[in-house]
């Protein structure tokens, strides 16, 4: 047999077998009907998608969750995405690890947790009680990293390790920087660098 004629044999042979497979591929979304082919078409406007992405990364304990704009409290999974608005309740027992890109946010048990605002320039989290640890690898130009507590607000002014205690009496809030540095906003606009 010649060079050409087994050449063009397995460049038909080839052609067949990627046609069967696009086949196979077609029919497999046309039965999966779980996820539209176009994922633009998932969020309708641009205001609907999220900005930025956590990733509940670890779970210990009894923690419960309600995502954004529900008031029902459930279970929640290892690797669940966590946008603006969803919150987390972590019992006695219960403790939380969310990684998010240059950051990773540990919560200890008893505490409550949600993200007010979770963008790629800003990433707002709301610690009602408990406590919470954070580890901000990097911080870029520009780039806002704050927990508010109901008595205080802290913001990140560099890549670090901090702590923020909330006492769930009301009292007060303790800030904690292990390594790096930030400033403390309270009531009446008095603020304090740590």
């Amino acid at each position: 047999m010649s060079r050409f004629r087994l050449s063009r044999q397995l460049l038909v042979a080839a052609g067949v077998c990627v046609l069967l497979l696009g086949a196979a591929t077609v029919q497999a979304q046309q039965y999966d009907g779980s996820q539209p082919a176009d994922q633009s078409q998932a969020y309708a406007s641009s205001d609907q998608a999220p900005g930025r992405v956590a990733r509940l990364a670890y779970l210990s304990g009894q923690v419960q969750f309600a995502p954004a704009g529900e008031s029902d409290w459930g279970s929640v999974e290892v690797n669940r995405p966590m946008v603006i608005g969803d919150r987390l309740l972590t019992g006695d027992d219960g403790r939380a690890v969310l990684e998010l890109g240059d950051a990773s946010i540990r919560i200890d048990n008893g505490s409550a947790f949600d993200f007010l605002n979770l963008d790629q320039n800003n990433v707002q989290i709301e610690l009602s009680q408990g406590t919470l640890n954070l580890a901000v690898r990097q911080l870029a130009q520009g780039e806002n990293f704050e927990v508010d507590t109901p008595t205080v607000a802290f913001v990140a002014a560099q890549p670090g390790i901090y702590r923020i205690d909330d006492d769930p009496s009301g009292t007060g809030s303790m800030v904690t920087v292990f390594q790096g540095s930030g400033t403390v906003y309270g009531e009446n606009g008095v603020s304090r660098q740590v």
